[in-house]
């Protein structure tokens, strides 16, 4: 399939609310180099989480110890 392919980007607008921004990243993505597409999309990417890091970035708890340990 030779579909066009968007970037979706989320902007917090306050809290519960978000607006998201939709970007053409090819209408024609078979005409890309190899790795074309991948290289655009991580491209939007980073610049978003530039952009907006708290959006992106986070951590929690992953490994939770025990009193004992």
């Amino acid at each position: 399939m030779n579909q066009a392919v968007v970037f979706m980007c989320p902007e917090k607008i306050r809290r519960g609310y978000y607006q998201v921004h939709i970007t053409l990243l090819s209408e024609n993505p078979s005409s890309l180099p190899q790795h074309g597409l991948t290289e655009l999309h991580v491209k939007m990417l980073e610049q978003a989480i530039r952009r907006e890091p708290s959006l992106w970035l986070w951590s929690h708890r992953r490994w939770k110890y025990s009193k004992n340990t």
